[in-house]
């Protein structure tokens, strides 16, 4: 409990001192002419939803919305990437139907794929300059597997008794920090 009182009073400090940074910051910006923009935090708000059957007793998928503040991209720069297989286990495709959709302020955001290198990685890259928050949707399916299904760590996401287990190693994309050259 004394540990709990710990952290919950280190976030409460943080926050005011985010707060009164935040407001400094503004009004620097607002008296010297300053992109405001230079002073936004990168955040992440993440969003997991599971999808029922039609009988609301099964867990079919997970819908996931990813919204990410604070950060600017140029056309043609990655937003995100993720590996391909992580240890024999193969990672979700996200492409065709099943594509992540992409929008910001100014609407839809088209993304373009490449896989890049040996290490297979996939790589998503934005079609435009982005412009305030970008929300990213997808969802995440259970993998099927049977008795021929090569044995590796149990890091994807399987059906478990009505419900879904698993973990985003391979199904989650990282989102990369907007300063890497553009292409």
């Amino acid at each position: 409990m004394r540990l709990l009182v710990a952290f919950a009073t280190s976030i409460v400090q943080g926050l005011l001192e985010l707060q009164s940074t935040s407001s400094f910051s503004s009004e620097l910006a607002a008296n010297r002419h300053i992109d405001p923009n230079l002073f936004s935090y990168p955040s992440l708000e993440l969003v997991l939803t599971p999808r029922w059957n039609r009988d609301n007793t099964t867990a079919e998928a997970i819908n996931v919305t990813l919204i990410v503040g604070g950060r600017r991209f140029e056309r043609g720069q990655s937003l995100m990437e993720m590996v391909l297989e992580n240890g024999r286990v193969p990672s979700m495709d996200y492409t065709g139907a099943e594509a992540i959709r992409a929008w910001d302020k100014e609407g839809e955001l088209r993304l373009g794929t490449e896989t890049v290198g040996i290490t297979s990685l996939r790589r998503w890259s934005v079609s435009r300059e982005t412009v305030g928050d970008i929300r990213l949707d997808f969802t995440v399916y259970p993998r099927s597997t049977t008795k021929a299904t090569p044995p590796g760590p149990r890091i994807d996401w399987r059906e478990n008794g009505g419900g879904l287990i698993g973990t985003g190693q391979v199904s989650g994309v990282e989102v990369l920090d907007g300063h890497e050259q553009v292409r």
